[in-house]
């Protein structure tokens, strides 16, 4: 990957792309839906207010290591009931 930033809330805007291209022949991946809304100032401050919320109720929470391990540790499949919804 040509970005450093997987990991970034831009991640796949045209500054952050999501490369998976070897040779330097001007070919990307970015997204332009992603891109169209961070350059929109309004979306862009709605996007962002919603990352942090996400990150409050989630991951400053305690949800992510507590119920995440929960819920990863459930069973997908059970012969008696079949698949998990």
């Amino acid at each position: 990957m040509s970005c450093q930033s997987w990991n970034s809330p831009l991640f796949c805007d045209k500054d952050h792309p999501q490369d998976v291209f070897s040779d330097n022949d001007g070919r990307s991946t970015w997204n332009h839906l992603v891109n169209a809304v961070l350059a929109d100032g309004g979306a862009r401050t709605q996007y962002l207010a919603q990352v942090k919320r996400l990150l409050n109720d989630l991951h400053y929470s305690g949800w992510l290591e507590v119920g995440g391990s929960a819920t990863a540790s459930k069973p997908r499949f059970s012969i008696k009931t079949g698949p998990r919804a």
